[in-house]
């Protein structure tokens, strides 16, 4: 036999070997109705599991931001009340606007733990531009503090 047959024979043996090889791998590879159901119901579960805790963190989150608000807020209307003249006018406007959006924020986060979970994505962009604004009153309270 000549190196050209052999390597011939060879390559005919080797594509032989590998059919066989795909074609019991089909068999192994053939997913059941059960093997879907397993696996979407675990997808799932680990879905749930996942936006559970994402949940639970943002609510985590915003309870401990309205407690921090809500010392602010106690804060504030002690140096309204050291305040005189002019300043404590400037100083009492902001700190209605700090309670009115830290009071519109409690009520979005109220309205979002109530609400079906197709509202729930809206609502949270609400709560991130009432939680925005609130910030932007507490730093306009504090400029004014400061300009004390």
């Amino acid at each position: 036999m000549t190196m050209k047959t052999t390597i011939k024979l060879f390559a005919v043996m080797l594509s032989a070997i590998f059919l066989f090889a795909c074609a019991g791998q089909q068999e192994k590879d053939k997913t059941t109705k059960d093997d879907v159901k397993k696996e979407a119901k675990e997808a799932y579960e680990t879905t749930k599991s996942y936006l559970e805790d994402q949940f639970d963190e943002m609510m985590n989150d915003l309870e401990a931001f309205k407690n921090k608000t809500n010392e602010k807020i106690a804060e504030y209307k002690k140096d309204v009340e050291n305040a005189e003249g002019e300043l404590k006018e400037r100083l009492d406007k902001r700190l209605k606007e700090v309670e009115q959006k830290s009071t519109e924020l409690n009520n979005k986060l109220k309205e979002y733990q109530e609400a079906a979970d197709d509202k729930k994505e809206e609502i949270k962009g609400d709560i991130k531009k009432l939680r925005k604004a609130l910030d932007e009153s507490i730093e306009k309270f504090n400029e004014e503090m400061e300009e004390e």
